[in-house]
């Protein structure tokens, strides 16, 4: 209750940042979020951390509230930065109010009130997937293992091995196809009101592209070294069957919000809110049906998971391909599968024979550079990935970019 108390007070400051950030991101203008981002992450880690060490010796239950307090001072230093933003962003605001068209009839407070609810329900309830994932899970996982079995606190610590340290390696990869879909949603909007089709499909088979070449190797990555992994950051080896099986949900999720993305871009949010409410439907029924298979326990519900995101993304990419068609080249696709999967047998054996020669640690350290190498060096060879793919991917692709045209520019003043 304490916990809940404390973090009350970061529930307002959230809506302003919720604000700004989408206020940035319909101009496609993405520095103010990740900038926001960092800053937001760094004040809450360092205040919880304080606030950890200052109260733990009021009892843990105070500890746990000061930690999640951090939440509003984060938030807040949120805020700050993107008021920043906006605030050296003011001569963009004075050009358009300049350019309006002052015949134009402006709409009134409650038509875009009620514009705003017809278009944030559909989009806030196909966003927050995996909270209520989470509470479906809570709700029936540790209930269904015990039905079969196990006493109170194993089912708790099986659970926790599922919640706990499975879905947070998932969400790492995740991070990026998360950003990807919001930079997504603006730019294939402007090209629908613009009626450029081909814009549309070339933006969202570059999206899907990139979300595959990290999804794709980051699920095969985890999956053969889930319970190194484990053992190295959790300290325990047993959560390495949830971790593999959760990998997949890498792909199916972050293709999940690529879909999702270009459908809200396309103004019709509403279809993936459906395709959520119906892989819930049949998640709830698995979670029930797969958790009391003795052979199975924890990792039916992860099965179940799994099986909601790749029906959630499936039914996505029916509509996608009836409105601009098809978003996923096939050859390319079997590229990436085929150089994952050449990086993840490299990364079996390379982990096999480091691991008697300097530890679990330190193998899987070097194992994962290993892998990242491989990767990189078999889409090359493939032709997976061209020099143009190289300009769209996210931070190095400005860089390069700006590189190519210096170079065109010197090139230019040489020949004449």
């Amino acid at each position: 209750l304490l916990g809940i108390k404390a973090l009350a007070p970061a529930i307002f400051v959230v809506t302003l940042l919720s604000c700004f950030r989408g206020y940035f991101q319909g101009f496609q203008y993405m520095v103010p979020t990740g900038t926001s981002q960092v800053f937001e992450q760094t004040f809450r880690v360092v205040t919880m951390v304080g606030l950890a060490y200052l109260l733990i010796d009021r009892g843990l239950h105070w500890a746990a509230a000061g930690a999640t307090f951090a939440t509003f001072p984060g938030v807040l230093a949120g805020v700050v930065v993107l008021g920043y933003f906006y605030y050296r962003q003011r001569h963009v605001r004075h050009e358009l109010r300049a350019t309006q068209n002052s015949e134009s009839i402006e709409e009134s407070t409650s038509a875009v009130v009620k514009r705003l609810i017809a278009l944030a329900i559909p989009v806030s309830m196909a966003n927050i997937v995996m909270p209520i994932v989470m509470l479906i899970d809570m709700a029936i996982v540790p209930r269904r293992l015990m039905d079969i079995g196990y006493y109170m606190n194993e089912a708790t610590t099986q659970f926790g091995y599922l919640t706990g340290m499975a879905t947070s390696l998932v969400g790492l990869p995740i991070i990026l196809t998360t950003s990807l879909a919001a930079s997504l949603v603006p730019a294939v909007s402007e090209s629908a009101a613009l009626h450029k089709l081909d814009d549309i499909n070339h933006r969202s088979k570059m999206a899907m592209k990139i979300a595959n070449l990290f999804t794709i190797p980051a699920c095969v990555g985890l999956s053969v070294l889930a319970t190194p992994v484990s053992q190295m950051i959790y300290n325990t080896p047993h959560a390495g069957p949830a971790i593999a099986v959760m990998s997949l949900s890498i792909v199916l999720l972050g293709a999940q919000q690529i879909t999702a993305a270009i459908l809200q871009g396309l103004g019709r949010t509403v279809i993936p809110m459906v395709t959520i409410f119906i892989g819930l439907l049949v998640k709830v029924f698995l979670d029930y049906e797969l958790t009391a298979i003795p052979e199975l326990g924890i990792n039916g519900a992860a099965w179940a998971t799994n099986i909601f995101f790749g029906l959630a993304a499936i039914l996505n990419f029916i509509f996608v391909k009836r409105y601009i068609g098809s978003i996923v080249p096939k050859v390319e696709l079997i590229k990436i599968i085929l150089s994952a999967m050449a990086m993840g047998g490299m990364a079996s054996v390379m982990y096999s024979f480091l691991l008697t020669l300097v530890g679990n640690a330190l193998a899987v350290g070097f194992t994962i550079v290993g892998a990242i190498v491989t990767y990189g060096a078999t889409l090359w060879l493939t032709r997976a990935i061209t020099r143009g793919d190289l300009y769209n991917m996210p931070i190095i692709g400005k860089r390069l970019l700006a590189k190519k045209r210096q170079e065109e520019v010197e090139l230019y003043d040489e020949e004449y």
